[in-house]
């Protein structure tokens, strides 16, 4: 997930993730970072990504330290475990509705049950 300058540096960096050894799956976001006057201000997203992250936490009930947010311009991307899909649906929802945001791409999962050392963190 990240800005990159062309076609070609993402596709680099595709290959170079698939070359690990053990990946089983692969998804990514890599947008071409805009320039000039289209070009996203840092500050923008930061704030942005404060209005999200406040928005998930108060709305979609989602624990929000294990939910991880970054915006490249106006697109949100959301990382990390929820206890539940109702969580995963509740958080991107959250993140949709928030004023500024254009779009949402979520990588949000729900961990397989035996996983008892991520399930502690996320179930009440």
């Amino acid at each position: 997930m990240g800005w990159v300058s062309n076609d070609a540096e993402r596709r680099d960096l595709e290959a170079t993730a698939r070359s690990v050894s053990g990946l089983t799956s692969l998804s990514s976001y890599l947008p071409q970072k805009p320039t000039g006057a289209d070009a996203p201000s840092s500050t923008d997203e930061l704030a942005l990504k404060a209005k999200i992250m406040e928005a998930i936490t108060l709305d979609s009930g989602a624990h929000q330290a294990n939910v991880s947010v970054d915006v490249l311009g106006t697109h949100a991307v959301l990382l990390g475990a929820v206890a539940n899909g109702a969580d995963v649906q509740s958080a991107g929802q959250a993140a949709r509705d928030t004023a500024g945001v254009s779009g949402v791409t979520s990588f949000l999962t729900v961990p397989e049950p035996g996983n008892t050392k991520i399930l502690q963190g996320l179930l009440p």
